[in-house]
């Protein structure tokens, strides 16, 4: 009886102590292996289309609760809350992955200039959840990134790809 305690209490142990482990940047021979997502609420009245980029909704989170899980875009061309690009359409109210680090495709604003290696890339002041180049960084007009200067060549949407990292404007 006492070995079988020992046995179970040693289980317990083995097992309290593990962590889970968090893989990031696995080379997959792609640039998929360096995005990292995480998952958002949509609080906008509206789907939020995949590529897009969206902010923080800071209006509707409550502190200890939903404060930092809900997303919407930005209607100003201006925030300090980006938070990332949608991977894919997020209807209101629903769930769904945002890339909060590395390449990915965002939607642009043909009128605005174009996104240049290294601009700073922010919200456009002329469509939702569309980006432009700015001046601005994270504590200013906001910066989700910065541009790779590669357009999306593959289809007929007006795309460029960013290094999506909010946290380092």
């Amino acid at each position: 009886m006492k070995k079988y305690f020992v046995v179970f209490v040693s289980a317990l142990m083995v097992l309290g102590f593990s962590s889970i482990v968090r893989a990031s940047g696995i080379d997959d021979g792609s640039y998929r292996g360096l995005q990292d997502f995480a998952i958002f609420q949509n609080s906008n009245a509206s789907t939020i289309t995949s590529n897009s980029l969206v902010v923080l909704d800071v209006s509707t989170g409550v502190a200890g609760s939903t404060l930092g899980y809900n997303i919407t875009v930005s209607a100003t061309g201006t925030s300090a809350y980006q938070i990332g690009i949608t991977d894919e359409d997020i209807k209101s109210g629903e769930r769904g992955r945002v890339c909060i680090r590395g390449p990915h495709l965002v939607k642009f604003w043909s009128g605005d200039s174009a996104i240049t290696a290294g601009a700073n890339v922010g919200p456009s002041d002329h469509g939702v959840g569309y980006a432009e180049a700015t001046t601005g960084t994270s504590t200013t007009n906001g910066a989700v990134g910065y541009g790779l200067a590669a357009k999306n060549t593959t289809n007929s949407q007006d795309m460029w790809w960013v290094w999506v990292d909010p946290t380092n404007q």
